[in-house]
């Protein structure tokens, strides 16, 4: 698998690099990928980011049907934005009601149009801003709507497909084991990464950890801190 995957079905994030696996992998806080922005420039769960995009006057709404009262490029993206007077063609369940909120809002507005915080599900116990953000956060008591191929909710726990986990009241902590010699985003990822020290998820279990080594399942190989493409056949 190249080392480019989706992160979203409608975010492309290349993780590392297109040309191969970087040994040290992507960096942010807790060793896990890091959360982009959409298509569209929005950048979720910060009305202080792309201001110039988002509050926009609410007589820019030429092209929108009549009751939008959010920018009129809003309507017609992939984005769900809540709270703009109609409901949101690229939400499966959003809401319209200015300040309103509901699970698949991307961006909510007030009555003028203008960007207010997204308020998370009850029960999440990581930081706000991490429900809107284009992450799959583990741990935090919900399932974040952004880890549509796996993650979990208990605090603590690690899955497939997790970037960043979650102790006991959203503290950060590391996607992977003790022991683990390679970079902790690797861990959860979608390729089976070898020669780690411990058995990578992916792997389901037709890996191999000694460093150097190679198996049939084997899509990266490691040697210490280096890294390569596994030799087919």
């Amino acid at each position: 698998m190249h080392r480019c995957f989706a992160l979203l079905p409608i975010v492309g994030l290349c993780l590392c690099g297109c040309s191969g696996k970087d040994a040290d992998g992507p960096t942010s806080t807790g060793d896990s990928a890091v959360a982009g922005a959409d298509p569209q420039g929005h950048t979720p769960g910060d009305p202080t980011l792309n201001v110039a995009d988002h509050d926009v006057p609410t007589g820019d709404t030429d092209g929108a049907p009549e009751g939008w009262n959010c920018s009129a490029a809003y309507y017609s993206d992939v984005t769900c934005d809540c709270g703009c007077g109609l409901a949101d063609p690229g939400c499966t369940n959003g809401c319209a009601e200015p300040n309103c909120q509901a699970l698949d809002c991307d961006y909510c507005y007030d009555a003028l149009g203008q960007m207010v915080p997204c308020t998370p599900p009850e029960g999440w116990s990581c930081a706000a801003d991490t429900w809107t953000d284009y992450n799959c956060d583990c741990g935090c008591g919900v399932l974040d709507r952004t880890c549509d191929t796996g993650g979990c909710s208990e605090p603590g726990c690690v899955v497939q497909g997790c970037r960043t986990c979650h102790g006991e009241g959203g503290a950060v902590i590391s996607c992977a084991p003790e022991g683990w010699d390679c970079n902790a985003a690797f861990y959860t990822d979608p390729s089976c990464d070898c020669g780690c020290a411990l058995p990578d998820l992916a792997c389901q279990g037709a890996g191999c950890t000694t460093a150097g080594c190679s198996a049939p399942a084997c899509e990266w190989c490691f040697d210490g801190q280096q890294s390569q493409e596994c030799p087919q056949g």
